[in-house]
């Protein structure tokens, strides 16, 4: 049920837009503004709250023509982003003290409710703010019970009984700074309320988005042109030919000179493309491998070599499995993608879904081709993605070597089926690559076992820092050697838990320079920073966010897609910036 909100006195949203306006009914006079700028504020927009820069020309202040003076009872609200040390955040009376709101210290809020003749009553406080980060602060005076209380995100975090008094509430307000004090508020802040009446906790909440705008969406910068495929392919490939073998009612011609186009198209070498042949129809038949080394022309002839086997049938799914076995056999190397290129001209006679499955699961690409009468079903079973499939007659399959060879060397990303390094840092696997990759092992430097996310007692690694040993300083720190797995090139994904205790390098490419890096710059702020291959760091904006939660486990997570050009960070599965 919605929760009824009395009409506000005045509501003055502080941010780029709305600037110094009061978007309540009573329509008060703007706001001054002086030496503020704008920042993001808890909304998520980039122009979004007031940043105020700890000093005495760096202020706001709103005008009093009576319909902030509330005189018995008054609610103010407001978004607070404390960076500084004490300060005023709401405070009647710019060259006194009248009703203030303040922050005495980095974490401790402070509230008073000044008599109308000047004399102070006893103040409420609350150490419980969260320190450079949002939060919705609360205080109210409720002129019927003579009771005060402080809220800290909509909960009540001090009360106070007062008795009934008259507020001192007849002077302009001022926020960030008091004339004559040397105490000036640094941070942010954002939608200033004040109501003449004492809200209740669901109302207090209810009103905590009222000056909440649509955060817009952001346009994705357009992805880099995919350049146009060479004519001949030179990226370093596995790739392979699964030919249906069985005799059809047109000459096995047509798919002979397809497979020695589609070879001439790319440069075969042991270091770049790597051609394998496997035949099928009831029988399986490897008619060239990857371990061989052949040039073009000894591979045209292996191909003439192929013979048709008869109306045996179709077993497409004995010849997957196959292929996986004896064609495609061994991990997978890292920068070495692997391709598979089914051709089929009819229908399987067993189940194909299985088999394709766990040649995608090993890291190989799937390309179908029906040649005919098949139906798109049935590759849809086979290639790994509905763009990989093709349908042509006979007649148009020689037309169709470039269109693959094009889509095959132009593709940026190697489809590997899972991560390509993946170190759980327990006392099981210590330092050991647990991915189907098998990096090389982790050299760990003066950390220790400690217990992790799951509760197990030694499930992941304590890193205590810079610390003295035998005279000297050392670091604690965990190398992992990179032999190609790792160089990503294009997109990455990088997922970790971590403990935020101290600032330090959570995931840093190049221990001797600057690669890519994620960083802990404060207990609870996150930094991310992409590197060009060429060019300096100062090429690429950083990414923050401050939503970690100190000496706690958080699960974080830094993405970049190539295609987008987006940079994403994330926290416990949700995006944060």
């Amino acid at each position: 049920l919605a929760v009824y909100i009395p009409d506000s006195v005045v509501v003055y949203p502080m941010d780029g837009p709305r600037r110094g306006k009061d978007i309540s009914r009573t329509k008060n006079p703007s706001a001054t503004l002086m030496g503020v700028g704008t920042a993001q504020g808890p909304d998520g927009r980039r122009d979004g709250s007031l940043r105020f820069y700890g000093r005495r020309n760096s202020y706001v202040e709103i005008p009093n023509t009576g319909k902030l003076d509330t005189r018995y009872s008054i609610t103010i609200l407001i978004w607070v982003y404390h960076a500084g040390i004490s300060g005023p955040i709401f405070n009647y009376n710019p060259r006194g003290f009248g009703v203030h709101v303040w922050m005495t210290g980095r974490r401790q809020l402070f509230a008073r409710f000044v008599r109308r003749s000047g004399k102070f009553t006893s103040p409420i406080t609350s150490g419980r703010m969260k320190y450079k980060a949002w939060n919705y602060v609360g205080a109210k005076y409720d002129g019927r019970t003579g009771v005060a209380t402080l809220y800290i995100n909509s909960v009540p975090v001090g009360i106070r009984r007062l008795g009934r008094i008259k507020l001192s509430t007849n002077y302009p307000v001022r926020l960030g700074a008091r004339e004559g004090d040397r105490r000036y508020f640094r941070g942010r802040l954002f939608c200033a309320q004040v109501y003449s009446a004492a809200l209740s906790q669901k109302q207090i909440f209810a009103a905590k988005r009222r000056c909440f705008l649509p955060v817009p969406s952001p346009t994705p910068p357009p992805g880099p042109r995919p350049k146009p495929a060479p004519r001949v392919c030179r990226q370093r490939i596995d790739l392979g030919f699964l030919v249906d073998a069985s005799r059809v009612r047109y000459s096995s011609r047509v798919i002979l000179r397809f497979l020695k186009d589609t070879v001439r198209l790319f440069e075969v070498s042991r270091l770049k493309a790597r051609i394998g042949i496997v035949q099928y129809t009831s029988r399986v038949r490897l008619l060239l491998g990857f371990r061989r080394n052949y040039n073009p022309s000894q591979i045209s002839r292996l191909i003439d070599q192929i013979r048709l086997i008869g109306r045996t049938g179709r077993y497409l799914g004995r010849a997957l499995t196959y292929t996986a076995r004896y064609l495609f056999r061994g991990k997978p190397r890292c920068g070495r993608r692997r391709v598979l290129v089914v051709l089929a001209t009819g229908e399987s006679r067993d189940d194909v879904t299985r088999p394709a499955r766990g040649l995608f699961s090993s890291g190989v690409e799937l390309y179908a081709v029906g040649i005919g009468r098949v139906r798109r079903q049935s590759l849809l079973r086979v290639a790994t993605i509905s763009s990989h499939i093709f349908r042509v007659g006979a007649r148009q399959l020689v037309s169709l070597s470039r269109i693959i060879k094009d889509k095959i060397c132009s593709s940026t990303v190697i489809v590997s089926g899972g991560a390509v390094g993946f170190y759980p840092f327990t006392s099981t696997s210590s330092g050991r690559d647990v991915s189907r990759f098998r990096n090389p092992t982790a050299q760990l430097v003066g950390v220790s076992f400690i217990q992790g996310p799951d509760g197990h007692p030694k499930g992941a690694l304590f890193f205590p820092g810079m610390r003295r040993q035998r005279g000297r300083l050392r670091g604690s720190y965990a190398l992992i050697p990179n032999n190609g797995c790792l160089d990503t090139r294009y997109s990455i994904t990088i997922i970790a838990w971590i403990y935020p205790e101290k600032p330090g390098p959570i995931v840093h490419y190049n221990p001797k320079g600057w690669g890519l890096h994620l960083w802990l710059t404060h207990p609870n702020e996150l930094y991310l920073r992409l590197m060009p291959r060429k060019g300096s760091r100062h090429n690429v904006k950083p990414l923050t966010t401050q939503s970690l939660k100190p000496y706690s486990w958080n699960y974080i997570s830094a993405t970049y897609d190539h295609r987008t050009g987006l940079l994403t960070l994330w926290l416990n599965g949700l995006p944060v910036s």
